[in-house]
């Protein structure tokens, strides 16, 4: 568990590091618009992902007994809704681009499509070493995988192809992961078998799958509304925002996820039981840790958000800091809403995480409306904000600890530190502009000041309430 999650450490700083030098690079030579219009493509095609996937992937992990058959049909099952929905996104390329009233989106989508069926190849292969717990495996892959991609895009980019630059190098990203993933995990598909509880199969990753395409508009109805309403311009913009903001729980929700939940499931299924201390505490342990990363981050990027745009994307993208300051409050609530679902998909309660993503998928959609009708893309984000630290985090956290039988209390407990930390970077930070105000400093070095201020609380906080097994 230890060494997974030291893997994992390095995966999301490899990967983090990457995408933020190919950010740096892309933002001087892209559009706001490019980036609007693959906001677009990108939700439309993240969308349909969710239907490839059919939670099929989680019942590979969650399964006690998983044999060779059931393995080889939930490849193919995957495999054929790939190719299926490689056909229909095709189809509906026209549909989207007059929903957006963007006709370049024609030609960008159906490229874009190709990725769903090497998508479906990868589902297994990568699911069956999650299953073995091999984090290192999976991790290095994932690094590999969006390292070439990146550079692919800015070698497209500097060439001068635009926003193609940024779709070539996803299906490409895709079709590497699939041809990689078969070569570690050793995987070799046999045929179709009838009459081994296929039924069953889809049955367990039915809620997963539906939970998924709620959550899909929890995260995604945002962009969805800017680009309807307010345009490819407007979208990049506020796509830049949340890219700043929500790539690091992305990336450490996908990583931490990649490790929570196929750990509570083997400690479960070792035990034979429904419920377990060692699987309570693991839930808790990761919790804790991607805590402290995300929630000092957001604390941090709330006090500097126009230092930031100006030093990662230049002064072109201005209009960005103001709507990253309102996501970055929802940013500090966050993960305890992603977390939740850990704990549920975890301890195999599937029908329940279904629920808590249709309940909060629609309160989302109705503060989203009211936000970009009131006050367009900084609307949204302020919607976005409030819902997260008003109405999802608590209630979730909630609900997945009194699901799973453990304690709400000794979590609560355990996390009071680390909100207790940043609120002291926040402190700091304010106190800082209180004291450059009107001086004339340079956006470089009151950024360096806010970053080292932010750190030596962070550092102090780390050491002072340092996480002990017995207070999980």
């Amino acid at each position: 568990m230890t060494a997974g999650m030291n893997y994992s450490y390095l995966h999301i700083a490899a990967r983090y590091a990457v995408q933020m030098i190919a950010t740096i690079t892309l933002a001087r030579i892209l559009t706001p618009r490019d980036y609007g219009l693959v906001a677009m493509s990108s939700t439309w095609i993240t969308f349909l992902s969710l239907f490839l996937e059919m939670g099929l992937s989680w019942v590979t992990v969650q399964k006690k007994d998983l044999s060779k058959a059931e393995l080889d049909n939930l490849f193919w099952m995957n495999s054929i809704i790939g190719l299926a929905l490689t056909a229909v996104s095709m189809a509906m390329t026209p549909a989207i681009s007059f929903f957006y009233r963007e006709t370049e989106l024609d030609l960008l989508l159906a490229v874009q499509s190709i990725s769903f069926l090497f998508i479906g190849l990868s589902q297994q292969p990568v699911s069956i070493m999650r299953r073995r717990l091999q984090y290192k495996t999976t991790n290095l892959l994932e690094i590999f995988t969006i390292a070439v991609s990146l550079v692919i895009s800015i070698i497209l980019a500097v060439a001068g192809y635009g926003y193609w630059s940024l779709i070539v190098a996803t299906v490409a990203a895709n079709i590497i992961r699939a041809a990689t993933s078969f070569l570690v995990s050793g995987y070799v598909p046999g045929k179709f078998t009838r009459g081994i509880g296929n039924k069953k199969l889809l049955r367990m990753g039915g809620y997963i799958a539906s939970g998924g395409i709620f959550f899909y508009f929890f995260r995604n109805l945002d962009d969805i509304l800017v680009g309807r309403m307010l345009g490819s311009i407007e979208l990049g913009l506020y796509s830049r925002a949340y890219f700043l903001i929500n790539t690091p729980a992305l990336l450490l929700g996908g990583a931490f996820a990649g490790i929570t939940i196929p750990a509570i499931s083997s400690i479960l299924r070792r035990n034979k039981s429904s419920s377990s201390e060692d699987a309570a505490w693991t839930y808790r342990k990761n919790l804790i840790k991607a805590c402290w990363l995300l929630v000092a981050l957001s604390a941090g990027i709330s006090l500097a958000p126009y230092e930031l745009v100006h030093v990662i994307y230049g002064e072109k993208w201005s209009a960005v800091a103001p709507i990253l300051q309102i996501l970055a409050i929802g940013g500090i609530a966050q993960p305890l809403f992603i977390a939740s679902g850990w704990c549920l998909l975890g301890f195999s309660k599937n029908r329940e995480y279904f629920v808590l993503s249709v309940v909060s998928s629609l309160v989302m959609a109705g503060l989203l409306y009211l936000g970009i009708t009131v006050n367009g893309s900084r609307g949204v984000a302020a919607a976005f904000s409030a819902g997260m630290v008003l109405f999802f985090a608590l209630p979730a956290q909630y609900w997945a600890h009194r699901l799973a039988r453990i304690s709400l209390k000794k979590t609560f407990h355990a996390i009071l530190p680390v909100y207790a930390t940043s609120f002291g970077i926040i402190i700091i930070l304010a106190v800082i502009d209180r004291i450059i105000a009107g001086r004339d400093f340079g956006v470089q070095t009151v950024l360096a000041l806010k970053i080292a201020a932010a750190l030596a609380v962070y550092g102090f906080g780390r050491w002072r309430f340092r996480f002990r097994h017995s207070a999980a």
